[in-house]
């Protein structure tokens, strides 16, 4: 069956009921040609998020593509020939020295900002990957060892904070590249992700979009999926997993409190950043996303 974009959701139904969704989650969905009324919400009160409509768009494309005579033994061959421009047999989990670190990071303060600046801006609204895109900016210019390339030479130092975001799309992972990211506002960088985003799902991305950038974040967190753990893009040596937002139990000053939380788990490349320069990295993105009021600044 088709899939048709509607301006008004209320028109098409023929009810009163009324979607509450992100204007960056509609214009996503418009310019995909997909409905609201076929993706859940996992904002508060059900809010349709971006997430929520790229993940919906993912599992559409998913359903709707031929299964392959022969099995892969490949987990990752989406993000393989994402890598492989001369299209050589790559395997970046085998030939990079992976290790893992997480973090569980509280974003009571991140919804609360999201919510209240979304009902008074008028700018592009902003959401809890917007705020994890400039805490791990924050994090790169806290500790720029992280913010490197890897050669067969040397390591590349970048000076620019560029970087990549993985958006699921119907041909498969696509990575652009957000430039720059430090030197612009939330609201600004909330545009891009929109556009970069909007546009991945199109298929309108040009190779230069993709290209560069010293870390990916990938999210996860729509799919319900709570921690794990991804595969380095090279010459790239980190790569941010991002899990669900989930309610949990923490226990703060000997007290038992509820709070809103994700884990972000950090992949690296052992020839290039060593764990406690890990560690530190996990450590300034925590602090900025428990205190994002510095993010806005």
């Amino acid at each position: 069956m088709a899939l048709v974009a509607v301006a008004n959701l209320e028109e098409f139904t023929g009810t009163t009921r009324r979607t509450f969704a992100s204007p960056l989650a509609r214009k996503v969905a418009e310019q995909a040609g997909f409905l609201l009324s076929n993706v859940e919400g996992s904002g508060p009160n059900n809010r349709i998020q971006y997430r929520d409509v790229v993940a919906a768009i993912a599992r559409r494309a998913s359903a709707d593509m031929p299964r392959p005579r022969h099995a892969t033994n490949s987990s990752n061959s989406f993000l393989r020939r994402q890598m492989e421009p001369t299209g050589q047999h790559f395997n970046p989990k085998l030939a990079i020295p992976h290790f893992y670190i997480k973090t569980d990071c509280r974003i009571d303060q991140v919804l609360s900002l999201c919510e209240k600046a979304n009902e008074t801006s008028e700018l592009e609204r902003l959401s809890v990957f917007s705020f994890v895109v400039a805490a791990t900016a924050a994090a790169l210019r806290a500790v720029p060892a992280v913010n490197v390339s890897y050669t067969d030479v040397s390591l590349l130092l970048h000076k620019a904070v560029d970087i990549s975001i993985a958006v699921p799309t119907p041909s498969g992972i696509k990575l652009p590249v957000i430039r720059n990211v430090d030197l612009k506002s939330q609201s600004m960088n909330s545009e891009i992700i929109s556009d970069l985003v909007s546009r991945a799902i199109r298929g309108e991305l040009d190779a230069e979009e993709c290209r560069g950038g010293s870390i990916t974040i990938f999210d996860l967190g729509a799919y319900g999926i709570r921690e794990w753990a991804g595969i380095i893009n090279p010459p790239q040596c980190a790569m941010l997993a991002i899990g669900a937002v989930e309610d949990r139990v923490v226990v703060q000053s000997g007290r038992i409190e509820m709070t809103k939380a994700l884990t972000c788990v950090l992949s690296a490349d052992h020839r290039a950043v060593d764990g406690a320069t890990g560690a530190a990295f996990l450590r300034e993105l925590t602090t900025a996303l428990e205190n994002p009021l510095a993010l806005l600044t």
